[in-house]
């Protein structure tokens, strides 16, 4: 796996001192305009764009966050407000928005896309639109890998025209 990182702007802070021993994170590095390419063998897996962020020793925190993923013919997208990057795993918060290119669109308040098993998890309630109606649910979770949207607790709306 190769990563790419493309940063437009950026600058290296000095960590500065605590006054009062507070133990506050000082970023090491803010920048802007931020891409992020993720290579699998043969393909690209996902592409990460985001307007601004600052990075930290053990994390990074970003600022409108974009993932794309491409499985074969399948296409999903994922944006949101606010996303913290620790290890392999994106947290997303405030305003979440997913498409795909099947037709459904998913918004809630807080998802984890997983970079290794591709799967985006929402939980605190979603709603969901797609051709065959409109889906309300506590949690989902959606796999570009087998294309699928999974959901606990859902109500819906049937469009009974498209069945």
């Amino acid at each position: 796996m190769i990563l790419v990182i493309s940063l437009v702007a950026g600058t290296l802070m000095e960590p500065s001192g605590r006054a009062g021993g507070s133990a506050a994170a000082v970023a090491a590095l803010e920048f802007s305009d931020y891409r992020l390419i993720d290579y699998g063998y043969e393909r690209v897996n996902a592409v990460l764009i985001s307007t601004a962020g600052k990075h930290y020793e053990t994390r990074e925190e970003i600022t409108k966050p974009t993932v794309v993923r491409q499985v074969g013919e399948y296409t999903d997208s994922v944006t949101a407000e606010m996303g913290v990057i620790e290890n392999d795993v994106l947290t997303l918060e405030k305003s979440v928005r997913y498409w795909d290119n099947q037709g459904r669109t998913l918004s809630a308040e807080k998802a984890v896309y997983n970079r290794k098993n591709g799967t985006l998890e929402g939980s605190g309630g979603f709603v969901m639109l797609s051709a065959e109606g409109q889906f309300y649910g506590d949690s989902f979770v959606a796999n570009s890998l087998r294309r699928t949207i999974e959901a606990k607790d859902v109500r819906a709306v049937i469009n009974a025209e498209n069945l």
